[in-house]
């Protein structure tokens, strides 16, 4: 038992890293190493083995000096393994966004056997000091395949990641050493290396987390694993020992904490586009065209390269509009833009409210330069254009596309208050990008620092 509370005390000890900022859960297999502590139910389910039938031979073995006289009546209550460490490693792997995955698990311990005297007619026992005693050793190893279920979304950042598991497998109960074990009723002798081991087969169930403070050694991501399980033997490794089948299963009960190699991937790295200038060529012409990348919500996109022209002698940038020269940046200076927002300028968040959900979003990192193939066009808040990674809005990026023609607004808040199915796809998205100007593609990047809620009042 003091190894079980060592282990929830180290658990206590390590809730802090949970808030510690990183990448975090975008790790697609792990390897294990983890040990703690193990407790097993009894391994007879009725505790009425009558001590008075022991022999000689046997009260010589459990009981050396012990007048026969003074066990009859006696009883065992319970014969149990002792609790005490366990150690183990797992190997696993986790599919598509990473929300169920696979487990092979191996334990192992080596305990002893515990008899514990019951307390009706053994008052003599009790006071020569014969309570409860331990004898022999056993080998036992709990080996299980197992689902895992991630009962949080997982995402690129997060760092508490709680999962359940199911699984089924063996537990082998080998009796250690050559020794052989004497066991009551008529002289059976329980020895491994009589090839008497016990192999039971056995389901477990647990509940555990992942901490995952984005710790790393080199290629190789390191994590954090608390859990706690119940691999249960469906036949008791004692039946035979005691000649009847009427026995309950046996629980073998482990806390463990242990550390987590990490590797692969479940989520693409960020990518930030920059565009070079182009070398300076040794006699500029008088034009070029170029292809510039706006900010213009009236595109089917949202965004997208127009054809411009470039003259190097005033290093203006030109569209044709109307049949007329015009700069570019005046042909769209009626964007509106992050820069000209009452938020971004007091440093506040960009909320969203979406009848009675609110989401809140603040700024992080820098400005960057994302090209248009990577972005994917929301809608507006206030007249601001708002864009997420393409790849995150997928499944729903061509339906908003149909709602904003079908309504006939670009307004975020507007075609999400109808559409519950939506807004709860959009709650998975955490970041979001707002262009600083409307030439250029720069962009600041938006993260989500509330869930959806509702808000009273």
């Amino acid at each position: 038992m003091n190894l079980l509370l060592r282990a929830a005390a180290a658990a206590a000890l390590l809730l802090p890293l949970a808030v510690a900022p990183a990448t975090a859960q975008n790790y697609r297999g792990a390897w294990t190493l983890h040990g703690g502590g193990v407790w097993f139910s009894d391994l007879n389910n009725n505790g009425d083995f009558d001590l008075g039938t022991l022999t000689p031979e046997q009260i010589d073995v459990f009981f050396p000096g012990l007048d026969p006289d003074d066990l009859t009546g006696a009883s065992f209550l319970d014969l149990t393994l002792d609790p005490g460490w366990i150690a183990g490693t797992q190997f696993e792997v986790w599919f598509g966004r990473g929300r169920f995955g696979l487990r092979a698990n191996g334990l192992y311990t080596e305990r002893s056997f515990d008899l514990d005297v019951g307390d009706d007619n053994v008052f003599d026992l009790i006071d020569d000091g014969i309570g409860n005693f331990t004898f022999g050793d056993v080998n036992t190893w709990l080996l299980d395949g197992d689902i895992m279920i991630r009962i949080l979304t997982p995402r690129r950042g997060r760092t508490w990641a709680p999962f359940l598991s199911l699984g089924a497998g063996v537990a082998i109960y080998n009796p250690a050493g050559d020794g052989g074990i004497v066991l009551p009723e008529a002289n059976v002798i329980w020895n491994g290396d009589d090839g008497n081991g016990k192999t039971r087969f056995a389901t477990a169930f647990g509940l555990g987390t992942d901490i995952l403070p984005g710790w790393n050694l080199g290629s190789i991501g390191i994590g954090l694993r608390l859990e706690i399980a119940d691999h249960i033997a469906w036949n008791s490794p004692a039946d035979p020992l005691f000649g009847d089948d009427d026995f309950d299963p046996v629980h073998n009960v482990r806390l463990t904490a242990g550390v987590m190699g990490l590797f692969g991937r479940l989520f693409p790295e960020e990518v930030v586009a920059v565009v070079p200038p182009p070398p300076a060529p040794p006699a500029p012409p008088a034009e070029e065209t170029i292809s510039v990348c706006v900010v213009d919500p009236t595109m089917p996109q949202g965004i997208g390269n127009v054809s411009a022209i470039y003259v190097p002698s005033t290093r203006d940038t030109l569209i044709v509009v109307n049949g007329q020269r015009t700069p570019i940046e005046q042909a769209y200076d009626r964007v509106v833009v992050a820069r000209e927002t009452d938020w971004f300028v007091r440093g506040q968040p960009l909320i969203l409210q979406v009848n009675e959900h609110r989401a809140e979003f603040v700024t992080y990192g820098g400005a960057r330069i994302i090209e248009p193939t990577d972005l994917a066009f929301i809608g507006t808040v206030d007249g601001l254009p708002v864009y997420a990674d393409a790849d995150d809005v997928r499944d729903i990026r061509e339906e908003l596309r149909e709602l904003r023609e079908a309504q006939r607004t670009d307004d975020i808040e507007d075609i999400l208050e109808e559409r519950e199915d939506l807004r709860e796809e959009f709650e998975e998205i955490e970041v979001l990008y707002v262009p600083l100007q409307s030439v250029g593609c720069v962009f600041q990047p938006v993260r989500r620092v509330e869930e959806v809620r509702k808000v009273r009042g």
